[in-house]
C-alpha cells in the first residue's frame, strides 16, 4: 500500500478558433489521461482530446508572462505542456476535415 496521495486531475479547458459558438469566455472542458503524473505532455493531451480522429487540429498553449497571458505552440508528443493554475488552457485551431 502506497503512502502518497494519488495525483491531482488536469484539466483542459480549450475553445476552437474561428468556429461559431466557440468563445475563449466560455471554454470546452475535458479530463486530461497523463501517462507520468503530474507531467501533462503534448501526448497526452493528443490522446485525450475529444475531437481527436474527426479532425487535425494545432494547439497553442497558454503560458503567463509578467502576469500577461501568451501562447506557445509545441511540436514534439513528448513536450512538456505548460499549465496555468494547474490547468491546461489552449486554442486550438481545426485544419482539415
Amino acid at each position: 500500500m502506497s503512502d502518497s496521495a494519488p495525483a491531482k486531475p488536469v484539466y483542459l479547458f480549450y475553445h476552437l478558433q474561428g468556429e461559431r459558438g466557440e468563445s475563449a469566455a466560455h471554454p470546452n472542458a475535458c479530463r486530461l489521461t497523463c501517462a507520468t503524473p503530474g507531467r501533462v505532455t503534448l501526448s497526452d493531451v493528443l490522446s485525450s482530446f475529444p475531437l481527436a480522429g474527426t479532425s487535425s487540429f494545432h494547439f497553442r498553449f497558454q503560458i503567463k508572462v509578467d502576469s500577461q497571458a501568451l501562447f506557445m505552440d509545441l511540436e514534439h508528443p513528448d513536450d512538456v505542456v505548460p499549465t496555468v493554475n494547474g490547468s491546461v488552457v489552449a486554442k486550438v485551431l481545426r485544419l482539415g476535415a
